[in-house]
């Protein structure tokens, strides 16, 4: 038989039941956003260091060549970071396929000279750019607090990559138009 007292009891197991569920959904929820931060960050420092790595090989200007070489090993050193964290956390990173990008690395392998630099160039200002965003909202909102200062000490550093960008692009020579 069910008696009032025994019935609040079973109503205070339910709520405190439901309350902890909810917090495991909310701790489980957080932790997701920051995965898929590390799993992006991931997959944008690798695709920019292949980048890089092209650029250092086979652009024209000296500048876009340096730019290459210092992407390549600022990332690689990024990328470090990213799988120590991730690893720490307990996430698995998982390389990038993106046909895109792997479309776009095969078409800039057959570029050579200006085109090659002012291509390369304008698609670091872009996808430095899409970082800034990326890191900027995982160091507002992040709910892991080593994720999120990891992405606050990253925007820096950023910053100084689309600037160094912008300032070699204006200093290439112009296209000429026929």
């Amino acid at each position: 038989m069910i008696t009032r007292k025994t019935a609040g009891y079973w109503t205070i197991a339910f709520i405190l039941v439901f309350c902890v569920s909810l917090s495991a959904q909310t701790d489980m929820d957080k932790r997701n956003g920051d995965a898929l931060f590390l799993q992006q960050a991931y997959k944008n420092a690798s695709w920019l260091l292949k980048l890089g790595k092209l650029a250092s090989q086979l652009a024209a200007s000296q500048s876009v060549r340096d730019h290459g070489r210092l992407v390549t090993e600022d990332y690689e050193k990024h990328i470090e970071e990213i799988k120590q964290l991730a690893a720490k956390k307990g996430i698995a990173l998982v390389d990038d396929s993106d046909p895109a990008r792997l479309a776009t690395i095969q078409h800039f392998s057959r570029r050579t000279g200006a085109e090659l630099d002012r291509n390369y160039i304008s698609l670091m200002i872009d996808e430095n750019e899409h970082q800034l965003l990326l890191y900027r909202k995982e160091a507002h909102q992040g709910r892991d607090r080593e994720v999120a200062d990891f992405a606050a000490r990253s925007i820096k550093r950023l910053e100084g990559d689309a600037a160094v960008s912008k300032m070699i692009l204006n200093n290439l020579p112009k296209p000429v138009l026929k």
